[in-house]
C-alpha cells in the first residue's frame, strides 16, 4: 500500500475516538488491554484541556494556508500517542489540514518507509503534498522526550517505571515541546 492508499483508508479524528472503546473491549483480557483504556483517559484529558494553546508558539502556527495532506501512524495502546496525537490534530486544524489516523499493526508496509532508527516507533506524523509526496515525518516523540526515554532505559530495565516517568514527562509539558517542533517544521 503506498501513503496516498494509507491516506484514503485512515480515520478522521473523531471516527479514530469513536473507535477506542470498541478496542477497549477488545483488547480487555490482554497485556495491552490495560493500555487501551487509561490511554483514551489520557487522550480525552488533552482534548478536553488544550494547555498547549497557553504557550507563544500557538500564535506562531502559519494558519488555514497550508495545503498539505497528513497521515499518522498510531496505536491505541501507545503512550506516547496519546498524548502527541491530540496536539497534532489541534494544529493540523489550526492550519486548515485534516489528518488521517492508522494503525501502524495493521500497516507494516508503510510504517517501514518511516521507521526510527530501524524501529517502528510510533506516533509518526507523515506530512504530505496534495499529490502524496512525502514532505517529511516527524516522532515517534519530541526530541527532549526521547532523550530522556533513551536515559531511562539505559539506567533501568523496569518498563513500568520507565513509562510512569515518561507520562510524568508529558504531563509537565503539557504539549508544548511537540507544538514547538511542529511549528518549527511548518515554518
Amino acid at each position: 500500500m503506498d501513503v496516498k492508499k494509507a491516506h484514503e483508508s485512515g480515520l478522521v479524528f473523531s471516527e479514530y475516538l469513536e473507535k477506542w472503546p470498541d478496542e477497549i473491549i477488545k483488547t480487555k483480557d490482554t497485556e495491552l488491554g490495560r493500555y487501551v483504556k487509561i490511554n483514551l483517559s489520557r487522550t480525552n484529558r488533552w482534548v478536553n484541556r488544550k494547555p498547549w494553546r497557553q504557550f507563544d508558539a500557538w500564535q506562531e502556527l502559519p494558519g488555514t494556508g497550508i495545503d498539505e495532506e497528513w497521515l499518522v501512524l498510531t496505536e491505541y495502546w501507545c503512550g506516547d500517542a496519546a498524548h502527541i496525537v491530540p496536539v497534532i490534530e489541534e494544529v493540523a486544524a489550526a492550519c486548515g489540514v485534516q489528518p488521517r489516523y492508522i494503525f501502524r499493526d495493521d500497516n507494516p508496509e508503510i510504517m517501514d518507509q518511516f521507521t526510527t532508527n530501524g524501529s517502528r516507533s510510533i506516533p509518526k506524523l507523515v506530512r504530505m503534498t496534495p499529490s502524496f509526496e512525502v514532505i517529511d515525518s516527524w516522532g515517534p516523540r519530541p526530541e527532549n522526550a526521547q532523550t530522556t526515554y533513551e536515559q531511562l532505559k539505559a539506567t533501568t530495565s523496569d518498563i513500568h517505571m520507565i513509562l510512569e516517568e515518561m507520562q510524568k514527562w508529558y504531563n509537565e509539558n503539557k504539549g508544548l515541546r511537540v507544538l514547538n517542533e511542529l511549528v518549527a517544521q511548518l515554518k
